[in-house]
C-alpha cells in the first residue's frame, strides 16, 4: 500500500492518534492522554507541520514519518522545540530539562536535510512492511533532493533499524531520570 501525503488540516488529529496508539508514549504521559502535557505536546507537533508540507504516513495508519527540508538556521532551531520535548515532559527538573535541550541543539545539523520520524508503527500488525514503504518513499526523496536524512531515537531496536536501513550514529545523550539515551543517526546521501 503507497504512502500518501496528508493535508495539513488533519496534522493535528493525525498525530493526536499516533500517539495515542503508542505505548511507549504512553509510559511519559500515563494515563493522561487528555492532560495539558499530552494536548501540548500534539499542538506543538501540529503547529510545527502546518508550516511545513512534509507529513507522510501509511493509509492505515501503521507508520508514521516526518519529512521536513531545513533550509535555515531558523527552521532547525524550530524544530527541535517540539520532538525532545516528548522526553522533557517526564523530567522533574528545569534544570535538567534545559541542558537536555542544550545538548540536542548542539548535535542536530544545520545543513539542509529530510529528517525522519518514526511516531507509530503497529507491530501486532504489518506495521514493519509500512516502515520499509515510508523508508522507500523517504530514500527516493533523498536521491531526487539530494540531500542526507537524519532521525533520532531513543530505543535500541529503532536504532538497529535505522542502522539496518544504512543509518550511522554519530551522536547520543542520555536523558535525565532514564536510563536511555538519545541517538542522533544520518545516512548520507547515496551517489
Amino acid at each position: 500500500m503507497k504512502p500518501q501525503l496528508i493535508e495539513r488540516s488533519g496534522v493535528c488529529s493525525m498525530i493526536g492518534e499516533a500517539i495515542r496508539n503508542n505505548q511507549r508514549i504512553h509510559t511519559l504521559f500515563g494515563k493522561r492522554l487528555n492532560g495539558w502535557r499530552f494536548n501540548l505536546f500534539v499542538k506543538q507537533c501540529a503547529r510545527y507541520l502546518r508550516r511545513k508540507n512534509g507529513v507522510l504516513i501509511s493509509e492505515e495508519g501503521h507508520g508514521l514519518a516526518v519529512i521536513v527540508p531545513i533550509s535555515n538556521e531558523n527552521d532547525q532551531r524550530r524544530r527541535t522545540d517540539w520532538w525532545p520535548s516528548l522526553f522533557v515532559f517526564s523530567l522533574k527538573r528545569i534544570g535538567a530539562m534545559r541542558r537536555f535541550r542544550n545538548k540536542t541543539q548542539q548535535l542536530l545539523p544545520t545543513e539542509p536535510h529530510l529528517f525522519f520520524m518514526l511516531l507509530l508503527t503497529d507491530e501486532q500488525r504489518n506495521g514493519q512492511s509500512q516502515v520499509i514503504q515510508l523508508r522507500d518513499e523517504l530514500f527516493k526523496m533523498s536521491e531526487i533532493m539530494q540531500l542526507p536524512v537524519y532521525a533520532q531515537t531513543s530505543s535500541q531496536q529503532t536504532r538497529g533499524m535505522f542502522e539496518r536501513f544504512g543509518f550511522e550514529t554519530y551522536g547520543k545523550i542520555a536523558i535525565p531520570n532514564k536510563e536511555d539515551f538519545m541517538y542522533f543517526m544520518v545516512r548520507k546521501i547515496v551517489q
